[in-house]
């Protein structure tokens, strides 16, 4: 996919799903992260080099909270499709929920870039 068809992609899911869906979020944030690189978002989510900033600004309290009200039907039917336990949760420090969200991000950007012929 050339740029343009990534960032029209992007605006077609973040216009139908961005209230709804982890990967409303995610193209609707990846739309506004980086206007020169709309796949920037994506990529630093699942590089192993940038993800941990990525988690930092994710993981406050209120932002984690909001985020598990908001999306809490996609990220349990994710959390089922995935097969995400909580033996795998618990292998984290921190609160399951803040976990099991952080996942199903991360998850979720992995399969949007496949999708979107992104290499990672």
């Amino acid at each position: 996919m050339t740029n343009l068809e990534i960032k029209n992609t992007l605006e077609t899911i973040a216009e139908k799903e961005a209230e709804t869906t982890v990967e409303g979020f995610i193209s609707y944030d990846s739309l506004n992260y980086d206007e020169n690189d709309c796949t920037a978002y994506i990529k630093n989510i699942i590089n192993p080099k940038t993800s941990m900033d990525m988690i930092f600004q994710f993981m406050e309290y209120s932002d984690v909270d909001s985020f598990y009200t908001t999306y809490k039907n996609d990220i349990l039917k994710k959390q089922k499709e995935y097969g995400i336990t909580e033996k795998d949760l618990s292998k984290f420090k921190g609160d399951n929920i803040a976990n099991l969200c952080w996942i199903v991000i991360e998850e979720t950007a992995i399969r949007t870039a496949k999708e979107l012929g992104l290499k990672i």
